[in-house]
């Protein structure tokens, strides 16, 4: 019997500490898991082969709470006026609010923000916006 007993306590434990150290206290802990890098990963190199014709690259890193998309033009941009106007008129919060929502929702973590960053074809800044519930 108190085999029995200790083995259970032992199992026991044994889950508790798992369940303890699975959990990810920021986004940047939840993605630095292979399996959800590699899903971004993979997601990422899908847009790519999608949006080949309009950007040369698209990345994502996560800081903190906060994952960023950066995107980079195939083609210079000349104006770039009228492309920010573009971003600020469908980037908006309720534009974001879901996704955040979900990824809030998906791995438990409170206080996401996704940051949206655009480069032209030369490396500079085009634009460059953080949204949060």
């Amino acid at each position: 019997m108190k085999k029995k007993l200790l083995l259970l306590l032992t199992a026991a434990l044994l889950a508790l500490g798992l369940v303890a150290c699975g959990k990810a206290s920021t986004l940047e802990d939840f993605y630095s898991k292979p399996l959800y890098t590699e899903a971004m990963d993979s997601q990422i190199a899908s847009y790519e082969e999608t949006y080949a014709s309009t950007y040369s690259d698209i990345d994502w890193s996560v800081s903190d709470n906060t994952l960023t998309y950066s995107y980079t033009y195939a083609v210079q941009v000349e104006d770039v006026n009228a492309l920010k106007s573009s971003l600020d008129a469908n980037l908006t919060n309720e534009a974001v609010a879901p996704s955040i929502t979900d990824i809030e929702e998906e791995t438990g973590i409170t206080g996401v923000s996704i940051q949206y960053i655009y480069y032209n074809n030369d490396g500079t800044e085009i634009y460059n916006k953080t949204f949060s519930n």
